[in-house]
């Protein structure tokens, strides 16, 4: 019996993406050549949230993100208002071209396993300091 794939959530086909919630840190780091990147050579709003959503996502230890598709369009996606419709977010291919940009300009790397594993596997640049070694002075005897 041959296992078939369904269309991940927010594809075109697949099931609608779950609501998403978010926990941010008290502050982050950013660097400016990430801001010149997002910012100014690429001048894409979307590529700018998505960017930070990743960071504020990520492992800083090591820089991982682990998440989908589906959680980046649904945090992407303005909340419902108390009356209306909720106003429509980033399409599956939207939210896919930007990572692309992300990608070619290097600020994002994608892990090789992504496909076989059904994970979107991503790796940034990490935040926490690596601790340096503290020097002891020793002064000579006289």
């Amino acid at each position: 019996m041959l296992a078939t794939n369904q269309p991940a959530a927010g594809e075109k086909g697949g099931p609608a993406p779950l609501l998403a919630s978010l926990q941010v840190p008290d502050f982050m780091r950013l660097q400016g050549d990430e801001l010149n990147t997002t910012l100014n050579v690429l001048r894409d709003p979307l590529v700018s949230h998505l960017y930070l959503l990743l960071l504020v996502q990520m492992r800083y230890t090591d820089g991982e993100f682990i998440g989908s598709y589906a959680r980046l369009i649904d945090l992407c996606t303005p909340p419902r208002p108390e009356r209306g419709l909720r106003r429509a977010g980033p399409t599956y291919k939207q939210v896919r071209r930007a990572l692309a940009d992300l990608e070619a300009v290097k600020l994002v790397y994608r892990a090789e396993t992504n496909a076989a594993q059904g994970q979107l596997r991503l790796f940034l640049a990490p935040r926490k300091n690596v601790q340096k070694p503290k020097i002891v002075l020793v002064r000579p005897k006289k």
